[in-house]
């Protein structure tokens, strides 16, 4: 029954029947990796990585949620995560939420796993309006930026960290093929991020740490946050590029890689208007093409063609130096001014889904280099974030529904835009314990027409928190 009701075209539809069966099967895989091993959690992707990873786990629940995930289900894999949180004051990683747990391990060598976990959280409290559990979860969000502005952050207020510990980790800290150290760009958006809901949940619940509470404890994080920005626009901006990251010596590193555009996922606040365009423009010259983005520009010499090469070299070695990952369309596709431009990428995903691969499901990375002869299967057959970010951009950048419970009053948003090749998307928006419909067509005149409605026992002050921005063509 659960499953059928995941199936459920009325979940999603696109006036396009083999569309809405992808998107179907993408829930239906989604939710396949969704598992009970040490707690509640996400199996990374089948077949390599039938493990839990806290960051993909957290890149997963958005998408997750505006798929369908139960909130009750996402709030017990936060829950799970949390009870392993290095709470030792004098450790180097305390505050930091575990990246990888077993049955029999857990290790914490990654500097945004907690942070991408901090922002799952508001995002869970932003669409469910759980107050309850983002008070549970409070202390955590402490602990994580209490451990970070003592062991972490240097002298200017940004967020340093290893070679290897960010999301382009192959190789590992010993041996790192993508070093990536000591101060990322999406490092310091998602620190960025997890200070601001630190100060959020601090001044909503009256909150305690480091000897303070309250509006005094949200004032320390705020000042953080500020601090990080000022440092991030004098080391991070400069010759018309926002650097991927910093090298030990405070160097800018000018590699073109997609990670600006998971900076502006997190943490859009962190950037201008200039600079926004400033990264999308980088990507769609550097990194994106027609079958996904590229972890490294082409023309880099550390570029590598294919993922599986091994006369050449290890396949690690081109993981992110290369491979398209087909989870980073998603960041790409909200990045953009009008994310229809970005619609190719998500006829590419649905294709995939339907006619590619393992059928019914999205890969995890594909060569850099695309050839029909290429082998093409040496990552994950079925990967977690791939079809949760697929699913994130359909709700939260077609559909166009943006709720926040998270606040005193509630906030929703519809701001559509309708993808040329759809005649019509229509969804269900889970709004709390309540459900919102919304639906989208294009009248003969080319505007758009756009309705809604709530399940009959929700409150008026839902109904009439609902505001329809100007819907484009």
């Amino acid at each position: 029954a659960r499953l059928a009701d995941l199936a459920r075209p009325s979940r999603l539809t696109t006036g396009v029947e083999r569309d809405d069966r992808a998107l179907a099967w993408a829930r239906i895989s989604l939710d396949n990796l969704v598992m009970e091993q040490r707690g509640v959690g996400v199996y990374a992707g089948f077949y390599w990585f039938t493990t839990y990873w806290g960051r993909d786990t957290f890149i997963v629940l958005p998408g997750a949620l505006a798929g369908g995930m139960e909130f009750a289900t996402a709030r017990e894999i936060l829950r799970s995560f949390a009870t392993y949180q290095d709470r030792n004051p004098v450790s180097p990683r305390f505050g930091r939420v575990p990246n990888f747990v077993t049955v029999d391990q857990v290790q914490y060598a990654s500097i945004d796993g907690t942070w991408w976990f901090v922002r799952a959280l508001d995002d869970y409290w932003q669409r469910s309006g759980d107050h309850a559990f983002a008070r549970e979860m409070m202390p955590v969000v402490f602990r994580a930026c209490e451990g970070a502005l003592q062991h972490a952050v240097d002298a200017q207020g940004l967020l340093t960290h290893g070679h290897g510990e960010t999301w382009m980790d192959g190789g590992g800290e010993a041996n790192p093929y993508s070093p990536r150290g000591d101060r990322s760009v999406e490092a310091q958006a998602l620190f960025h991020r997890g200070l601001h809901v630190a100060a959020k949940l601090a001044a909503r619940f009256d909150g305690q740490a480091a000897g303070l509470q309250g509006e005094k404890l949200a004032q320390r994080y705020d000042l953080a946050a500020r601090r990080l920005w000022h440092a991030f626009q004098l080391h991070f901006v400069s010759d018309g590029r926002i650097a991927d990251h910093l090298d030990p010596d405070g160097t800018p590193d000018r590699q073109h890689r997609p990670n600006g555009l998971l900076a502006l996922l997190v943490s859009p606040e962190l950037f201008n208007d200039d600079q926004w365009r400033l990264i999308v423009e980088e990507n769609q010259a550097h990194t994106v093409t027609p079958w996904g983005v590229r972890s490294l520009d082409a023309a880099d010499p550390a570029y590598h063609p294919r993922h599986l090469l091994l006369d050449r070299y290890y396949y690690d070695e081109a993981y992110h130096n290369g491979d398209i990952w087909l989870w980073l369309s998603g960041p790409y596709v909200s990045a953009l001014p009008d994310p229809r431009d970005g619609f190719g990428q998500t006829r590419m995903l649905l294709d995939e889904i339907m006619d590619e691969g393992a059928v019914g499901t999205l890969q995890e990375i594909r060569d850099g280099d695309r050839a029909v002869s290429n082998d093409e299967f040496g990552g994950a057959t079925s990967q977690a974030w791939s079809l949760s970010e697929l699913l994130r951009n359909v709700v939260d950048d077609y559909l166009g529904v943006d709720v926040d419970l998270s606040g005193e009053k509630p906030l929703i948003e519809i701001s559509p835009s309708l993808p040329a090749a759809w005649p019509l998307l229509s969804g269900e928006v889970r709004v709390g314990e309540h459900t919102l419909s919304v639906d989208v067509d294009r009248r003969a005149d080319g505007e758009l027409r756009v309705s809604h409605h709530f399940d009959e026992d929700a409150p008026d002050e839902l109904r009439e928190a609902v505001r329809i921005k100007a819907a484009t063509r």
